[in-house]
């Protein structure tokens, strides 16, 4: 009788133990998309453009943000380099104040997969791995006085 409850009780502890987008598969794995992230149901698009090219501030103030690779829109195999440039405005950059997400009917925050890739000149993460797909991404940066800039790009992936 008491077996049934601590196999689940087990095979709960080896989910929890695999890494965020890893498979018990394949426990190096990282992704930065999930495919089950990528398979869910997308969010309406946008009433009008939102580009991480150039100055797209929500504010007149806010950091630059320019999309350097991938080519907004053009599709890239992966995994991809995912860089995006950072440039003070009025104020140096905070960092800190970044959030970065996955545009579906339910946003997803996939900042702190992006963290360790971040500086105040940027993200620069080389090894990018997202399953085929377009997927919209939504970026936010703020500077030590709290000016913001909101983007989004799109990602092509092969």
């Amino acid at each position: 009788m008491l077996r049934r409850p601590l196999l689940l009780v087990l095979a709960a502890m080896v989910l929890l133990a695999v890494p965020n987008g890893a498979s018990a598969a394949d426990p190096g794995e990282s992704w930065l998309i999930t495919p089950a992230e990528a398979a869910m149901e997308e969010a309406p698009p946008p009433p009008g453009p939102i580009r991480l090219r150039g100055k797209t501030a929500m504010t007149q103030d806010g950091p630059y943000l320019e999309l350097i690779s991938p080519p907004d829109g053009k599709s890239v195999p992966s995994p991809l380099l995912l860089q995006v440039k950072f440039a003070p405005n009025v104020a140096a950059i905070d960092v800190a104040s970044l959030k970065v997400s996955l545009v579906k009917v339910i946003s997803i925050d996939i900042t702190n997969r992006l963290r360790p890739f971040t500086t105040p000149d940027g993200l620069r993460y080389p090894d990018a791995k997202i399953p085929s797909g377009k997927f919209r991404v939504r970026m936010s940066l703020a500077d030590v006085e709290g000016h913001v800039t909101t983007g989004e790009a799109l990602l092509v992936v092969q």
